[in-house]
């Protein structure tokens, strides 16, 4: 099969990886976006998202003459494949999705595509909405359009890895001969032995969030046998280990942490229950996954109290804003309403962040951001870590003990050893794990 060329809709998270990555593997590729001053960013070499290696890539594909972009939706006239890479944001508190970027776009492409071309979602779609993009399209332009589903799996901090070498490839096509010239796209990939699944548009719809929502549901599942295993004295280390070695179950995701947050589980997790419960399918695990993570910010802040003490007038130095490391991403990040209810009982708040400093910074009101992790922790009162940078996992005991005013440590991310911790003079607090004091040390200022 010749090769085809494909235009990217839309150059956000998804957008961009997507058009470097396909370009580097071999293919033609033009990412368009209706906003100049992104596109003028990225031909610069000046990336409009943080993400590992991801400007090299870029300069990469567009000195190889493979990758292109342009503001021109008359650029579609030669794309033979139109891959929608829009943002699906949720639209309220229910779950429901916000689909304005996707009608607005296939508004916009409509006049411009060829008839035999492919429009493919990349962007997470909520089921059967590829159907009602068929519809669309045909009411727009009088023909049948081909519409297929190819959702993405990855993940920030290492999109470019997950892409170059994914674990599945899913494609949703009404018939073979389209899925076969989206596969054409990933020959690389599938001839190094990717599987592929080719599915119906709706099942293929359904793959992703089914799949985000399990992963989310371990999330929670996992932090709330994180809490049962401090209460009674267990290790959460061990629990984790012990759990994942059952292959059915598996070892990832199963890390306690402050919650899940980002750009994927939150909304996709909310839209699935929404649509399960419009057709009358109520997704009670789901249900349950959504409010356990919703309550996890309040139990990280009552334990970051019941370690510290009263926080009023207290400074406290914040390492990571970020929802994770890898990242700039402060979408439903779990440090914002945990930092938002520390600023509200008193606390002076100073926050490092390798990358999201000054994405966090608008998004919390009081919140001191300092330029360096020694910045945030000296002389401060206490240490909370919320993200699990590298640089971080790097900080030794001296490091808390010589900057902090008073060596205690609240560590929602478990990045240390509590007994290395403990002898190193560090009073540590972290999940799932008993409290490890040092054997002598300065005394704890709780009042």
């Amino acid at each position: 099969m010749q090769n085809e060329t494909l235009a990217v809709i839309g150059t956000g998270y998804v957008g961009l990886v997507t058009a470097a990555c396909l370009a580097d593997l071999g293919n033609q590729v033009i990412g368009i976006d209706r906003d100049h001053n992104k596109i003028a960013r990225i031909m610069r070499g000046d990336m409009p998202i943080y993400e590992p290696g991801l400007g090299e890539l870029v300069a990469r594909a567009i000195a190889s003459g493979r990758l292109r972009f342009t503001t021109d939706l008359s650029a579609l006239r030669s794309a033979d494949l139109v891959m929608l890479a829009v943002g699906t944001p949720s639209a309220g508190v229910d779950g429901a999705v916000d689909l304005s970027q996707v009608w607005s776009a296939i508004d916009d492409i409509a006049p411009n595509l060829a008839q035999d071309a492919i429009v493919i979602g990349k962007s997470t779609l909520p089921i059967g909405t590829g159907r009602k993009i068929a519809q669309r399209l045909q009411q727009l332009t009088g023909c049948s359009i081909q519409v297929a589903s190819n959702p993405e799996f990855l993940r920030e901090g290492q999109a470019i890895g997950d892409f170059m070498q994914p674990d599945r490839i899913i494609i949703g096509a009404d018939s073979p001969g389209v899925s076969a010239r989206i596969e054409n796209l990933y020959r690389a990939q599938i001839t190094a032995g990717t599987p592929v699944l080719s599915t119906t548009l709706e099942s293929s719809e359904l793959i992703k969030y089914a799949a985000n929502a399990f992963l989310a549901t371990k999330v929670a599942f996992i932090n709330e046998i994180s809490d049962l295993a401090e209460a009674v004295g267990a290790d959460i280390g061990a629990i984790s280990a012990g759990i994942g070695m059952d292959p059915r179950i598996g070892n990832r995701f199963l890390q306690p942490g402050p919650g899940y947050g980002g750009s994927c589980f939150p909304k996709d997790t909310l839209a699935l229950a929404y649509a399960a419960r419009e057709m009358g399918q109520p997704t009670q695990i789901v249900e349950a996954t959504i409010r356990a993570n919703l309550a996890r910010g309040d139990k990280m802040l009552q334990k970051i109290i019941r370690a510290i003490g009263p926080v009023a007038g207290k400074n406290l130095a914040v390492l990571g804003l970020a929802f994770k490391a890898g990242t700039d991403d402060m979408r439903d990040a779990p440090a914002l309403p945990i930092l938002r209810g520390l600023l509200a009982a008193g606390a002076k708040l100073r926050a490092y962040d390798p990358k999201a400093g000054a994405v966090a910074a608008p998004l919390l009101p009081g919140l001191a951001v300092v330029d360096t992790a020694a910045q945030a922790l000296g002389n401060a009162d206490a240490a909370i870590i919320l993200t699990e940078w590298q640089e971080f996992r790097d900080l030794t005991p001296a490091d808390f003990v010589r900057q902090l005013q008073y060596p205690v440590v609240v560590d929602l991310r478990n990045l240390y050893a509590p007994a290395a911790m403990a002898n190193g003079g560090v009073h540590y607090h972290s999940l799932g794990r008993t409290p490890c004091l040092p054997p002598a040390t300065k005394a704890v200022r709780h009042g």
